[in-house]
């Protein structure tokens, strides 16, 4: 499903010359047609299409990611996340 669902995205967004949600609303719609069709049933593989295509193209039209789009820039990211703590001893100079 994995294969599908990359393969199906990427030529998408090929032939479109785009990169948008719709790219992965076609992608999750593969995925999850093909899922059904490994059930052997083609309602679950419709069903199964339209969820998993409704939930990575809403996935990718909110930023890519659970928390939705962030005004914070990588670096202000990375500095919140580290910790600025007592400098060690061993850069302390001797004297």
């Amino acid at each position: 499903m994995g294969f599908t669902f990359a393969f199906t995205e990427a030529a998408v967004a090929n032939q479109r010359e785009k990169d948008d949600a719709l790219n992965g609303v076609a992608g999750g719609c593969a995925a999850g047609f093909l899922a059904g069709l490994r059930a052997r049933s083609l309602p679950i593989a419709i069903a199964s299409c339209a969820v998993l295509g409704a939930a990575v193209g809403t996935f990718d039209y909110v930023g890519k990611t659970i928390a939705g789009a962030s005004t914070e820039t990588q670096e202000e990211k990375q500095r919140k996340f580290f910790k600025h703590g007592q400098p060690s001893p061993l850069h302390e100079s001797s004297e």
